[in-house]
């Protein structure tokens, strides 16, 4: 017989100035029968075009649409701004002060118009574009085909151009954003060099362990997104629209609650919540700009425990999984059990002779875990799957785990088969997990191991320990 059942389940990681807690992770399976084998990132506000960039350029008009993101301009002169007229750059002192360059070239003669183009490539969380420089004497400039005013000329300042870019006009990408200007002289001398800067969305907190269908916050407060303007650019309007959306990694839940409105450049998520335990991701919207949050737990229920109590909490179910824990602890925490319906997570190679199948479940102890904060959870496979599988014996059953060291350790576990459980780095969590099929306990169990296995009216039921430091570290993100 070669099915097999699986409880799987994985978590966030421990992030600093956030409530710390511990998390286990569990993974349940039937075994053959004896003889058988078995996620932008963030990126913050910056500088697009600085002072200095170098620009594509031509001093004979151009065909129609030069402006435009898609005309060839492979056969222009490219060089670096500032352009101007060697002979007499009378604004130096004041570009000087300013903190403009100073250096000049003869590519802007006198009386002369020249043709320029700079193509950036901006992150997926750039909010906005400001474009500030100066022009002697006048320039019309376009930022992805569309005409800016916002450019006069002939003050020595670099408030000569001043334009700001709404963020849904934005494209973003390798390349993808162009700056046009057409600079123009009438005389005496010319100066001409721009920067475009961009601004950021960012995710101001971010969630900790959750139960489903319950308010979201970082342990402390609603989350909140944050949108900081391009230096030099007018501030964001209130009202500003934000939408956030969830990315699943395991679980099939919804989000409520996702749309609000900046006040401040903060935009300010009270009613957030999901409908299904699982591990997920926030991605925050607004303007075309997106940021992806860390991975966070939703809980099917979280329990609060009272120091020196046992504490039990039982997550939820799906049709066929069940799981129940219990802890005691030395001080006051929460423990939080989650069932996941479907999904991955267990790595290749690391359960040798396991076959996964049904529900997933995630184990957590919320709150500080010194020295405490053992385990003893119970997974129940319904007696539909068992019956699907042959009906084997209780024996048959086993545990695939994989769980960090919460002491930060980097001594393995030992697995079933008398090997150390195999590390594997988990990039979802952050965190090194310990991975392996649970032996039995012995009879002082010093690590994670099965305490015995049942049948209850032909219901599977797999109960396990596992001893602090052998909970997997949850790092909220």
């Amino acid at each position: 017989m070669a099915s097999r059942m699986r409880d799987f389940g994985r978590a966030p990681l421990r992030r600093s100035g956030m409530r710390t807690a511990a998390l286990v992770v569990v993974v349940i399976g039937l075994l053959a029968i004896a003889g058988a084998s078995g996620v932008a990132r963030a990126s913050g506000p910056g500088t697009a075009i600085g002072y200095g960039s170098t620009w594509a350029y031509t001093s004979s008009t151009p065909a129609a649409g030069w402006m435009n993101p898609g005309f060839d301009a492979s056969s222009w002169a490219t060089d670096t701004a500032p352009f101007s007229d060697r002979t007499s750059v009378y604004c130096a002192g004041p570009y000087g002060t300013a903190g403009l360059p100073t250096t000049a070239n003869t590519d802007f003669p006198v009386y002369s118009t020249l043709f320029l183009r700079n193509t950036f490539a901006l992150p997926a969380d750039a909010w906005g574009l400001h474009l500030t420089g100066t022009i002697d004497n006048n320039a019309s400039v376009w930022v992805n085909g569309t005409s800016y005013p916002g450019a006069s000329g002939g003050s020595c300042s670099t408030g000569d151009i001043n334009v700001d870019v709404p963020s849904a006009s934005l494209t973003r990408g390798a390349t993808s954003d162009l700056v046009a200007v057409q600079a123009s002289d009438s005389g005496v001398a010319t100066y001409f060099a721009l920067q475009a800067t961009y601004g950021a969305i960012a995710f101001g907190n971010q969630p900790v362990e959750t139960q489903k269908n319950s308010p979201i916050t970082d342990g402390s407060g609603p989350i909140r997104v944050t949108i900081t303007p391009p230096a030099g650019g007018a501030a964001v309007p209130d009202g500003t629209e934000v939408d956030l959306s969830l990315q699943a990694i395991s679980g099939s839940g919804t989000i409520s609650g996702g749309t609000a409105h900046t006040s401040g450049g903060v935009a300010t998520f009270r009613g957030l919540a999901v409908s299904a335990p699982g591990e997920y991701r926030l991605v925050a919207t607004s303007g075309g700009a997106s940021v992806t949050g860390n991975a966070f737990v939703i809980a099917d229920q979280v329990t609060t425990c009272p120091a020196g109590q046992t504490c039990t909490s039982t997550g939820g179910s799906t049709s066929n999984t069940q799981v129940t824990a219990s802890s005691s602890f030395t001080s006051g925490n929460q423990l939080a059990v989650s069932v996941i319906d479907g999904g991955a997570g267990i790595p290749a190679g690391v359960c040798p002779g396991f076959v996964p199948q049904g529900a997933g479940s995630f184990i957590n102890i919320l709150g500080g875990v010194v020295g405490g904060g053992n385990i003893t959870a119970t997974w129940t496979l319904a007696k539909s799957l068992v019956m699907a599988a042959g009906n084997p014996g209780a024996a048959h059953f086993d545990i695939c785990l994989g769980a960090e060291n919460l002491a930060g350790g980097t001594t393995p576990w030992t697995t079933k088969s008398g090997a150390p459980s195999t590390p594997v780095y988990d990039s979802n969590l952050g965190a090194t997990l310990y991975w392996g099929l649970l032996p039995d306990c012995p009879k002082t169990p010093t690590g994670p191991c099965i305490l015995h296995r049942d049948k209850n009216q032909a219901n599977e039921v797999v109960t396990f320990y596992l001893p602090y430091p052998w909970d997997a570290g949850f790092h909220g993100g």
